[in-house]
Order: C-alpha cells, then sequence, then structure tokens
C-alpha cells in the first residue's frame, strides 16, 4: 500500500505546475549565482589588481580598520544592528553619536596626520573602548566580539592567492570545493522553496474531497503521511541530483583541460550529505505546520523567518538553529576543515529532527483523524467535555 500511494503521489507532481515552477527556480539560483563562480575559478597572475581577501592578524591594521568604520557611522549617522532573524540599519541618536566621538578620540586624539593614524591606546584599551561602544549602541553591531573581525580584511597577497590556489586543486581538488559551493547556493533554495511543494500537499486532498475518501478508507496515519513525504523527498532531491550531474560534467571538463585532479562523486557527495538533510526537514516542518493550522500559508511564513535566521553568516555558523549550510567560498580548504565536524554535527541532527517531525505529523493526523472534521480544536473541545 504504501508504495503504491508513494508513486500515486510522485505522479501527481510530475504533472504539478507549482513542482516545475519550483525546478524552475532552483535552475535559475543555479545559473546565475553558482555557474558564473564555477567559471571564474582560474590561476592568480603576477600583478592582478585583487587576490581577494584574509584575515588581518596585525592588530594596529583591525585598529585601522575599525577606526575607519566608526568615522563612516558617525558621518552617515546609522550603525548595522545584527539580529536573530533580520539584520537593520539603526539610525543614531544625539547619545550614540556622542558615544561614537568618545571612542573615535580615545582611540586617536589627533587623528591621521600625514596619512598615518595615530594610536593612542594599547590593544587590550582599545578592546575595552569599541566593547562598552557595542553595548552602548545595543550590542550585535559590527564593534562586538562577534561581528568585528569582519570589517579588519586585508587585500590577500599574490603569493597567498597562488598558495590558496594550489591547496584548492592538489589537496582539496576542484571538484570538492565546487561541490561545496554548490551546496550553498542549492542549501538556500532549499530552505524556502521546498516549502511551497509540502505546505500544500495535503490541503489538496481537502480540496479534491480526496480527505474524506481516505478518511473512510483503511489507510492508516502512517502510511498517509509517510506517502507523500517520501514522495516529495524523493521529487525535490531529484532536481537537485540532476543540477549535481551537471556540475560534475562541468567540473570534469574543466578539470580535464587543466589537468586537475578530480573527485568523481565530490557534487553527489555534498548533495546527499549537506542539502538533502535541508529538504527533508524543510518538506517535514511544511507538511506539519500546514497540518497543525489548515493553512500553507501559515508554513511558508514561519519557514521564511527561520530561511531568513539561516542566510549569514556566510560562513562559519553551524550551531543547531541553522538548518542551511553556508560556505559562501570556492576553496578555502583550511577553513572548511576547522569546521567538518560541526557541520557534520549539524546534519545529523536535522536528520533526526526531520525524523521526528515526521512522527509528530502522524501523530497530528490521527487525532484530526478521530475528529472527523480534520479540527484539532474541535477533537480537544470533544474530549473535555466528555471528561
Amino acid at each position: 500500500m504504501l508504495i503504491t500511494l508513494v508513486i500515486k503521489e510522485i505522479k501527481y507532481q510530475l504533472k504539478s505546475i507549482t513542482f516545475y515552477l519550483f525546478l524552475a527556480i532552483i535552475t535559475l539560483f543555479y545559473v546565475s549565482q553558482f555557474l558564473p563562480s564555477l567559471t571564474d575559478f582560474k590561476k592568480p597572475i603576477p600583478g592582478q589588481s585583487y587576490y581577494g581577501s584574509a584575515p588581518t592578524t596585525n592588530k594596529e591594521d583591525e585598529i585601522k580598520a575599525v577606526y575607519k568604520q566608526l568615522n563612516l557611522n558617525l558621518s552617515v549617522g546609522t550603525v548595522l544592528r545584527y539580529g536573530k532573524f533580520i539584520n537593520k540599519m539603526v539610525v543614531l541618536s544625539e547619545t550614540d553619536k556622542e558615544n561614537i566621538n568618545k571612542a573615535i578620540k580615545a582611540i586617536s586624539p589627533y587623528g591621521e596626520q600625514d596619512g598615518k593614524l595615530n594610536i593612542a591606546v594599547s590593544y587590550e584599551e582599545y578592546l575595552n573602548i569599541v566593547r562598552t561602544l557595542d553595548k552602548q549602541l545595543g550590542g550585535s553591531t559590527d564593534f562586538g566580539d562577534d561581528h568585528r573581525s569582519m570589517l579588519s580584511k586585508r587585500p590577500m597577497t599574490y603569493e597567498e592567492a597562488l598558495n590558496a590556489y594550489n591547496k584548492t586543486v592538489n589537496i582539496d581538488k576542484l571538484s570538492n570545493a565546487s561541490a561545496r559551493l554548490f551546496s550553498d547556493y542549492m542549501g538556500i533554495t532549499a530552505g524556502l522553496f521546498t516549502v511551497f511543494l509540502s505546505a500544500f500537499i495535503l490541503t489538496k486532498d481537502k480540496r479534491t474531497k480526496t480527505y474524506e475518501v481516505i478518511y473512510s478508507r483503511s489507510v492508516s496515519s502512517a502510511t498517509y503521511i509517510l506517502s507523500k513525504y517520501i514522495a516529495i523527498c524523493l521529487c525535490v532531491s531529484l532536481g537537485y541530483l540532476l543540477l549535481a550531474s551537471y556540475s560534475t560534467f562541468l567540473t570534469i571538463r574543466m578539470s580535464v583541460l587543466n589537468n586537475y585532479p578530480i573527485d568523481y562523486l565530490s557534487y553527489y557527495k555534498y548533495t546527499v550529505t549537506w542539502i538533502l538533510p535541508t529538504v527533508f526537514f524543510s518538506n517535514a516542518l511544511g507538511m506539519l505546520l500546514s497540518a497543525i493550522f489548515n493553512n500553507g500559508v501559515v508554513a511558508i511564513i514561519i519557514q521564511f523567518v527561520i530561511w531568513i535566521n539561516s542566510l549569514l553568516p556566510l560562513s562559519g555558523d553551524y550551531t543547531l538553529l541553522k538548518p542551511i549550510i553556508r560556505f559562501n567560498s570556492l576553496g578555502y580548504y583550511d577553513d572548511y576543515v576547522s569546521y567538518a565536524k560541526a557541520i557534520e554535527t549539524n546534519r545529523i541532527f536535522y536528520l533526526i529532527l526531520s525524523l521526528v517531525i515526521v512522527v509528530a505529523n502522524i501523530w497530528v493526523h490521527s487525532m484530526k483523524r478521530g475528529a472527523n472534521d480534520g479540527s484539532l480544536k474541535k477533537l480537544f473541545k470533544l474530549r473535555k467535555i466528555q471528561h
């Protein structure tokens, strides 16, 4: 029975306009975001104007970068505040401006002279100044410990760029590095656009009266929910695996032309381990929220909030609150190695969480089925009267 229903649901999805719109959206995102990054990968040439950026380890350079940002914020009258769900520019009050000005004067009372910044504090004193300012501005600004390092980037040298290139090609392999970037971009689409399919997969039965037929037949709640969940996950996964296959073909061609070593399974490995857990979670949550609220729009709104929260930072944050893995860089093998364990833990967590949500969905469906009219509220009301 389960296999029969899965096949039936897959046939439905393959006839659905929404499914093909989903494929069109992820393909557009793939073409516009990922492909340019892949084709731009080239060996650095001496004399280029820019090779990328690298974090500075020079304390004086960090102070100069933060000092420059303080002056910029003061001149434009706003400061960026990083929020849990969305970042926003906050207009500075007169007190905020006064506090920033005090910080500027404390770091360098006389500012720049002859093109050189005269720093009047030690590094420890500087840290106390900017940490205090961050609190005065409401916290989560560029001057706090969590975000300050993003200000102190420096241009990468040719030698550093060449070393990074060689490491990507010979140690990491271009196929692995590009597969991670592919999974980063495709993970963004998996974290949001899949919900447009899963959020309405249960309500469509209600519209077509199939819901009543199912309730009157001996189809268990587990079979009903699992058939739809498995079908939608298979269809969505197929879209990403097709793009992974095309990416593998392109990367093989690039590697052959440039004599790069290659891992032929790179895109499939990262698609399965990075993208599919997001697909499983998004579909499970979309179905559950749709079942609880009897409204797919509510599921989309909640999923959108979760999605926004997962977009930043572009790499480095793999806490269990992030269903999307962001590693928006082609290369940076050392960074990836340092994050690998956290990413693995995150992916395992979302696989388990997806299973828990599916079980919860089966329970909700069983409860609603007992209420006959699909209303949890009425079911609870009846039970209360009985007691």
